[in-house]
């Protein structure tokens, strides 16, 4: 797993897939990609996950939280970065 500079952080927003225009945000913390693995890591505060950090596929740009499914849908490098 690759890790995003810390001081240069990736945010994501996604929309809720199903009823209602719920929207999330997201830290890219890390990625991977290989020909037959590919995936990003993100910190999500809402994670029912012991550690906080979920997956989000980016072929899809999908990502399952508490059983509801976001996809991504914008992203933003940090404006604090030179």
């Amino acid at each position: 797993m690759l890790e995003i500079n810390a001081n240069r952080p990736y945010w994501v927003s996604a929309l809720k897939q199903t009823r209602g225009k719920d929207r999330h945000a997201l830290v890219v913390r890390g990625y991977a990609n290989f020909d037959f693995y590919k995936t990003i890591s993100v910190w999500n505060p809402w994670s029912n996950s012991s550690y906080g950090y979920d997956l989000l596929d980016p072929s899809s740009h999908l990502i399952s939280t508490h059983g509801v499914v976001f996809k991504q849908d914008s992203g933003l490098f940090s404006w604090h970065y030179l």
